[in-house]
């Protein structure tokens, strides 16, 4: 086994599996000038060894491997590393195994020959998908992992009863649903639970997020193409309606779908089947669709921008999750989960203080559980003693006054501007009940730099931008 010198990349970490005297030792070492972090591994028992022993952003296997298969071990990576994306290379004439590698869950195909651009773009996607995975924790085909845990959403208040009673219906069926609620609600923990109480439980579910990607990257991984379809297109590649079939594909953010993708959606609703990019065939694809929004979607299809027929197929069943100000009483177990069972590793849990939980009662959450859960992590690391007190908290949820918003600002000359641009954009955004594309209008600015805004505020993730 072989690494490369280079120890602070940009581009992220690759190993290569290879066979031994191959044009896969001249592609490493062109993967390290573009600055990726290579690992060589001769044979697919030492790249085993390899990845049990390092951490590792993607996979590039050869497809011509002795002894213990390239295939077998393309399974053994699905099932020990689900989330980590594996990039295959194959001699032209073995398409039969380049195919097979695809229904296995490798992301890409390409030929030994390929030209390092290109290479570099697919591991650059294959990444990507990595990443995407690891925030959905999406399971590939061949993967023995369950698609997710069996948990439904926590809470005491009747409106989450209510909700866990109709996740408890609709479950068992095949139907469409639409899940409705503001940015940090919680839709996709109910996706998750819809999911785990289905009949397709143990089949593949593929996450997709609309406000995410770019509309051709969209298109692509949920349909997949054809060779040549497009440039940069040099191999086939299944999509998510392909590789899903008998599971779940959970389209977030629905409502952004770009206008001209919804037809396509509406197809694979109606009729069970899509088409690759570039294809011919139509594919019979056996998927049940779980959608979410944080828009009204009735506002959506009488504006224009989405099809009144598409979100009457998706919204066969709709879903809505009350914000976190609507139910405070949730509040407390909340905190209970987050302190227990969200914390990194390294975090112990601690107490919170009866003074803290009436802060936390008293503010309105305009960033709902995503804002509370990134608050407690906060508090965590601060807190001393083991104990969260109120000094442990933002300012903005010590001196929420319980109707919607911070004090007024006193009028001291210690109130700094970065203060009161705090508490302005927080409180546009709970005026617009957490809609930040209808936030950043408001406030004059671009989404862009709301979300940064709302990052360094704690009540926005970066990976989710």
């Amino acid at each position: 086994m072989r690494s490369s010198d280079r120890r602070s990349p940009s581009r992220g970490s690759v190993l290569v599996i290879h066979c031994g005297i191959t044009p896969l030792e001249r592609i490493s070492d062109e993967l390290t000038r573009r600055d990726f972090a290579v690992t060589t591994a001769a044979g697919g028992s030492e790249g085993l060894r390899a990845l049990s022993g390092g951490e590792f952003d993607a996979v590039l296997l050869d497809l011509c491997l002795p002894g213990r298969g390239s295939l077998q071990v393309l399974e053994q990576i699905a099932m020990r590393h689900p989330d980590l994306p594996v990039v295959l290379l194959s001699p032209p004439s073995d398409v039969a195994r380049a195919v097979d590698g695809m229904r296995r869950g490798a992301c890409d195909c390409l030929e030994k020959s390929v030209p390092p651009q290109a290479l570099e773009r697919s591991l650059e996607m294959a990444m990507e998908q990595g990443r995407l995975r690891r925030r959905s924790q999406v399971t590939p085909r061949g993967s023995l992992r369950a698609p997710c845990a069996a948990q439904h959403p926590v809470g005491h208040s009747s409106l989450m009863r209510d909700l866990r009673g109709m996740i408890e219906r609709v479950a068992p069926t095949d139907i469409s649903v639409l899940i409705t609620g503001e940015s940090g609600t919680g839709k996709e923990v109910v996706a998750r639970s819809l999911v785990a109480h289905s009949a397709r439980a143990d089949q593949p579910l593929f996450t997709l997020n609309f406000a995410a990607m770019p509309a051709s990257l969209i298109e692509s991984e949920l349909f997949g193409h054809e060779r040549g379809a497009f440039t940069g297109a040099d191999q086939a590649r299944p999509g998510f309606f392909e590789l899903a079939d008998g599971g779940t594909v959970f389209l977030d953010e629905i409502t952004e779908t770009p206008p001209e993708l919804q037809a396509k959606l509406l197809r694979v609703l109606q009729f069970q089947e899509c088409r690759r990019i570039g294809g011919k065939r139509l594919i019979p694809s056996n998927v049940r669709v779980v959608a979410a929004t944080n828009r009204d979607p009735e506002v959506e299809v009488a504006a224009g921008r989405f099809r009144e027929d598409l979100y009457h197929r998706l919204a066969a069943i709709t879903l809505r999750i009350a914000p976190l100000r609507e139910r405070p009483e949730d509040i407390g177990p909340l905190v209970d989960l987050i302190l227990s069972e969200r914390l990194p590793r390294d975090t112990p849990p601690p107490a919170l203080s009866e003074e803290a939980l009436a802060c936390l009662m008293r503010h309105h959450w305009p960033g709902n559980v995503r804002e509370l859960e990134n608050v407690l992590l906060r508090a965590s690391i601060l807190c001393e003693g083991g104990v969260i007190q109120p000094r442990d908290l933002p300012a903005s949820i010590r001196e929420s006054n319980g109707n919607g918003g911070p004090r007024s600002l006193p009028a001291s000359p210690d109130a700094t501007l970065g203060e009161m641009e705090r508490r302005h954009i927080l409180g546009m955004l709970e005026r617009c009940g957490g809609n930040k594309a209808e936030t950043a209008r408001r406030l004059g600015i671009t989404k862009r730099t709301l979300y940064n805004k709302l990052i360094h505020y704690g009540v926005h993730r970066p990976e989710e931008i």
